[in-house]
Order: structure tokens, then sequence, then C-alpha cells
């Protein structure tokens, strides 16, 4: 890492053109809002907020609250925050910001949750700032008893000019004793002013795990629900944004096979991984049928992201992937990280990997480990085409 006084002179070199005067709060709206679609491929993971722009990467550790960027016309990074006098040591630093998926890239500036240092309050605020962190504003009030206490976000997504809200609570039943699992998706305008609106809001018995998936004025919702024998109840509903209609485009009942986040392409074709604890497939949905792409024998987590699928598996104490085109055709299959980590030594198979998301290009991968000290972990940039060569984005690692 550079230190904080060359890395002020670096971001004011290179972006002097987005330091130009204070944001106008209406600068986002766009008539055409094609281009302006959440970045879905790295919305893997719940734990780590992770997003790009064509002049870096930022995102967060593992289940962190400090936000880093990567400058890849430079290769360096560090924490993302103006203030070369700033330590990053507490809420009061701008790299500050709601642990978990906060975080968007929308019209080329960050807009993430976190709360208000200034304030006493347990609110949480929606912000916006430019690539580096300068020029940052306060855009939204998420109130904790109407909010966050009701809906527990989740996720929070600006998608073509929304913020939309994925919730997950834990309540009680209209008996007041039984619980139930409060799931729920609302939208509202980026700036203050405009209420929620309800896309969904229902409960459920048991466990349920939702993912959402946007593609431009269309929203899907994944609702896999487990049942006590441990089978999956499956529903998709797909969202028309511009006018709130939905319909239910998939419905399976009793299934073995556990759901993962589906992926729409670009020709709006639905392709859905699923796992359980020995086989794993890669499905296309078409017609309200899924049809099998390619499947998998052994224990393994799948993901589907940008064009590609990718099988993380561990045989003999050693980390293995494979990643396939939507077709099937395999483009990589070997160990996770062949040329280990810059830097790093030791064995990296007794360390935990979690893909964060990727493409046909590229893969972004965490790789964690309880020490001594606390969790420390390494966010990673492989190539695909490079027999996975690593570019180390940044690492809680000193």
């Amino acid at each position: 890492m550079h230190s904080r006084f060359l890395t002020g002179i670096l971001l004011c070199s290179l972006f002097l053109t987005s330091c130009a005067g204070p944001v106008d709060k209406d600068s986002h709206v766009n008539l055409d809002l094609s281009g302006h679609d959440f970045q879905n491929k790295y919305a893997l993971s719940g734990a780590v907020s992770f997003q790009e722009t064509d002049r870096i990467f930022c995102g967060t550790n593992l289940i962190g609250s400090t936000l880093f960027y990567y400058d890849k016309s430079s290769a360096t990074s560090g924490v993302l925050c103006p203030d070369p006098a700033c330590t990053h040591e507490d809420a009061t630093c701008s790299a500050h910001i709601q642990s978990g998926a906060g975080l968007s890239v929308y019209d080329d500036m960050l807009y993430l949750i976190a709360p208000d240092t200034s304030s006493a309050g347990r609110e949480e605020y929606l912000w916006r700032q430019d690539l580096f962190g300068r020029g940052r504003e306060k855009l939204k009030k998420l109130s904790f008893d109407e909010v966050i206490l009701p809906y527990q976000p989740q996720r929070y997504i600006v998608h073509r000019g929304k913020l939309y809200l994925l919730g997950k609570a834990d309540t009680v039943g209209k008996d007041g004793v039984s619980p139930v699992t409060r799931i729920s998706l609302l939208s509202t305008s980026l700036g203050d002013g405009e209420a929620f609106a309800t896309l969904y809001d229902q409960t459920w018995d048991g466990n349920i795990n939702p993912t959402v998936f946007f593609k431009g004025d269309t929203a899907y919702l994944s609702l896999p629900a487990f049942t006590q024998e441990g089978r999956i109840n499956l529903t998709i509903l797909r969202y028309n944004l511009a006018d709130g209609s939905s319909e239910t485009i998939y419905q399976e009942n009793e299934t073995e096979m556990s759901p993962r986040p589906l992926w729409v392409s670009e020709e709006g074709e639905i392709y859905m991984p699923a796992a359980s604890d020995t086989i794993q497939s890669l499905n296309k949905l078409e017609e309200g049928k899924t049809a099998e792409i390619k499947a998998w024998d052994g224990e393994a987590n799948l993901y589907a992201m940008d064009d590609v699928a990718v099988r993380l598996a561990r045989k003999d104490e050693i980390y293995l992937v494979q990643i396939v085109n939507f077709s099937g055709e395999v483009l990589y299959d070997g160990p996770l990280l062949p040329q280990g980590i810059p830097g790093f030594e030791g064995d990296l198979n007794t360390w935990n990997p979690m893909i964060v998301g990727g493409d046909k290009d590229k893969l972004i991968l965490n790789m964690s480990n309880l020490g001594t000290q606390g969790m420390e972990d390494y966010t990673l940039m492989l190539d695909v085409h490079n027999n996975l060569a690593p570019t180390l984005l940044w690492s809680s690692v000193n």
C-alpha cells in the first residue's frame, strides 16, 4: 500500500475531472437508462460489497465495513478515503460503510449505505460520492423504526434511478407466537421525499433464502423455502419495474437440489445453478421448465455469473475450480490458485475461499482465515485466460 500522502496526490492527478464542484442531487436522472443496470455479477455474496468501473475496483473485505479501491491504470490500492490525515480506524472515516451488500456504482458515482456519525440515532443513510470518496453527500434517510427494524435489509441495490431493498426479517405470525420469516422487496427514489413502495411483502414458515436479479426494467425474485423434511420449494417471480406487475415464471416443490442465485443473459435467457451434497447442475429455464446443460458429481459449490458458471470443490485437501460457459464448454479446470498469492507464504488450502463474482474474463475471489489477530483475508482478481494468474486488489493482512 502506498502512503496516504502519495495516494492523495495520485487521486487528485488522475481524477481531477470528477472534482468539478458540488454534486447536483438530480444529476443521476438519465432519460436513457440502458447501461445503468446493477452489477449482478458481483452480488453472489451478502458478506462482501464489490463493484467495478472502467477506472477502479472497489469493495470491502469479508464482512467488512471499510471500503477499499484498486486503481487499474496505476495498479495501486488503499482505503477509499480522500483525507490523508484520516487513520481509517472508526466510523468517522468516509470509507466506513454498512457491512454486507450496501454498495452500488451508478452514473460513474458510488452509492453506499452508512450511518451519519454526527447523529446519535440508529438510522442509516444513502450517500453518494465520486469514485474516490470526494464530494460526499447524504441523499436519503433510512429510518430505523420504519425501515431497518421491520424489514431487516439484506441487500441495498441502486438500479436505473431507484434504490431497492431486499429484506429478510425474523418475526412472529398472526397468532403472535409462531415464528415466521418476512421477505420483502421495496423500491424508492434516490433522494428524500418518496416513501418505499412495495413490490413484495410476504411471511413464510421456516427457513427461506431469497435472492434478486435486476435486468433492464425487470426484476427476478427467487424464493427457495426449506421444508421441515429438508427439501426445498422454489418459486421465481418476475416483476415489471415500470408498472409493478408480476408473474410466476417457475414453481418446483419438494426438490433436493438447493438453488443458487440465477443469472439472466443479455438475450434474456435464464440460467439456474443448483446443488445438493453430492450433485450440482447448471440448468436453463425454458417455458417454465428446466433443461440441464451440465452436471457434476461430488460435493461442491456452483455459481452462475456473466456468461460463465464456476464450480468450486475440494479434493485431497486441495481447492479445485472448473469454469464453463453457458454451452457447457470448459474454459478452465484445475487448482484454484495455481500461482499462489503475491507475497503470501503458507498453505492456502487451509484458508477459506469465496467466489465474490466475475465473468468470462476474470473471477473475484476472497480468501479468508481466522488467525491469532482476528480475521485475515485477501481479495484477488484471477485471470481466466492466463491460468488464473492473480492480481492482489487489497488485503486486511499487514
